[in-house]
């Protein structure tokens, strides 16, 4: 079987985080308003109900997840 990695894009509906306190447990931040708490916790919960689905995107893909990697990719592209 081919395994696949989650590359941080997403699109939720609202009903992913309706009872997001019982899938979550006590984090920091949970309390807050508004609240702040994992993802992978609501994730984990909506694949075991059949409710995520993903696609795999064979294109061309950049991270740029820091500063120096958007800078990279921004001078690349006005090269284009």
């Amino acid at each position: 079987m081919r395994r696949l990695t989650f590359a941080g894009i997403g699109v939720y509906r609202p009903g992913l985080f309706d009872g997001w306190q019982a899938n979550i447990g006590d984090v920091p931040g949970a309390e807050e308003s508004p609240p702040r708490f994992p993802l992978a916790p609501l994730l984990r919960a909506a694949m075991a109900r059949g409710a995520v689905t993903g696609e795999h995107h064979r294109g061309h893909w950049t991270d740029v997840g820091t500063p120096d990697r958007l800078g990279a990719l921004d001078a690349r592209l006005a090269k284009a």
